[in-house]
């Protein structure tokens, strides 16, 4: 999952993140969506940059002296906290969709909480160890 999100957020020009999204919004003249993720963005800034940290460290480039438990606790991830990302993430997208096809989804960008509940519940369990 860190690694998925931190993709969304990844600066490499290659990537299908939500950088190159803002300047495809620009190019075409979307300006008010590309304002529009980044003031959603702004209240998830310190989340997004501690998930990126996460994810260089232990998994994109695997520092050989990260401990995940302090990284963990350092970094303070909220499973919350990325439920209500992913969520506005989710609201901004379906936005810019439903504009761009006359209030019609071709998509399966999902605004129900029923994978951020799915992945919420993942985490739980994996904190806690066991399987209930």
């Amino acid at each position: 999952m860190f690694i998925e999100i931190g993709n969304l957020f990844d600066s490499d020009l290659r990537s299908s993140s939500i950088s190159n999204l803002k300047k495809s919004l620009i190019e075409y003249g979307f300006l008010h969506f590309k304002d529009n993720i980044e003031n959603n963005l702004k209240l998830h800034s310190k989340l997004v940059h501690n998930i990126i940290s996460i994810r260089n460290k232990l998994m994109a480039h695997k520092d050989i002296d990260a401990d995940s438990d302090a990284l963990f606790e350092k970094h303070g991830i909220i499973p919350d906290e990325i439920k209500k990302l992913l969520f506005d993430l989710g609201l901004a997208l379906q936005k810019i969709e439903h504009h761009i096809n006359n209030d019609s989804s071709f998509t399966r960008v999902c605004l129900n909480n029923r994978f951020g509940d799915a992945t919420i519940n993942l985490l739980k369990t994996l904190k806690k160890g066991s399987v209930s």
